[in-house]
């Protein structure tokens, strides 16, 4: 008995002191390869469909020459029923654009249908950033990055933390 606990003891350990794997979000592109992914509060979160919706999901882009873009990615499956919005307007050349209250046309918003409704939304004091990486008028690409602090909109207590977002989505 002793033999065998004593064989068996650094397996035991292994997976007592082996490290939970972070999932992976996909890389940046600047291909128009039909991604939108960020972490909400840490976890891992990605649009499940490219263009259109299929299994539930999309990613719908918006981009006008007057420089109003938006950006809406959809997960909806078994485990998950929720979508992200990014909004900005003047957005005219690649660099740094702030998310902020909805009245001023550039802000971001979560919605998490999930379980318990709950709606969260940037405003003056919970503000993110999005970074346009690639503008490309002529192959109608635009690529970037994002994060955002958003309030609930009805428990002005409770907030929600977008980070490490990426997008890179094709527009019509």
């Amino acid at each position: 008995m002793k033999k065998l606990f004593c064989s068996l003891l650094p397996v035991i350990l292994f997976f007592l002191t082996a490290c939970e794997k972070e999932e992976e979000l996909p890389e940046p592109t600047q291909t128009g390869a039909g991604i939108m992914a960020a972490r909400i509060n840490g976890k891992p979160w990605q649009h499940n469909s490219a263009g259109g919706t299929l299994g539930g999901g999309s990613i719908q882009v918006n981009y006008y020459t007057n420089g109003y873009l938006h950006i809406f990615g959809q997960r909806q499956d078994d485990y998950y029923d929720n979508n992200i919005t990014l909004s900005l307007s003047k957005v005219t050349h690649t660099g740094e654009y702030t998310l902020e209250e909805k009245v001023t046309n550039s802000y971001g918003t979560l919605n998490d249908y999930t379980s318990n409704s709950r709606s969260y939304q940037t405003t003056a004091s919970t503000t993110g950033t999005v970074t346009i990486t690639k503008l490309d008028t002529h192959s109608k690409i635009i690529s970037g990055t994002f994060s955002f602090r958003a309030q609930n909109r009805y428990d002005p207590a409770e907030f929600v933390e977008v980070t490490e977002g990426r997008f890179d989505v094709r527009y019509e």
